[in-house]
């Protein structure tokens, strides 16, 4: 879970997972994941990386990545840094990344001032194709995502 925060979607992903690995670059918000996964006896199945997402590295490679409302966050550089950690992240030919973010207002401003930089459905997926062999968008309604976001499923990482 890259830019897990506080670990919620961490919990949501072990119903579905065998082990989840949440990365932020706060260590508060990593204290208090690892807590609340220690209070819910999951913390067998719940590992915790205080990192930065343009300077990151597992142990090993991972089957998904699932980063949600995270990348807008991060300066033009820093996304690209994001991305060659993700796809370097991933077992090789088999590793899927899944990855929301607002659509950019048609007027050009930002949705908040914590967005650095918001994509265009366009830019988005020019952006993730110089990462990813395959890339392909999910209705963002069939996964109770509000219709203003993007939903990309990426695969095949070009390394």
């Amino acid at each position: 879970d890259a830019g897990c925060g506080s670990g919620y979607g961490d919990h949501i992903l072990l119903a579905t997972c065998q082990q989840v690995i949440g990365v932020d670059k706060s260590p508060e918000a990593i204290e208090y994941a690892q807590w609340k996964a220690d209070k819910q006896r999951a913390s067998h199945r719940l590992d915790y990386l205080v990192a930065d997402l343009s300077d990151f590295k597992v142990e090993q490679p991972v089957d998904a990545i699932v980063c949600v409302e995270v990348i807008e966050h991060l300066t033009v550089q820093d996304q690209a840094r994001a991305l060659e950690c993700f796809t370097k992240a991933l077992v090789p030919h088999a590793g899927v990344l899944a990855i929301t973010t607002p659509k950019r207002d048609e007027k050009g401003g930002p949705m908040t001032a914590h967005h650095l930089h918001e994509f265009s459905e366009d830019e988005f997926e020019a952006f993730l194709n110089i990462y990813f062999e395959e890339v392909a968008f999910d209705d963002p309604k069939d996964f109770s995502i509000p219709p203003q976001f993007l939903l990309a499923r990426c695969s095949g990482a070009r390394r």
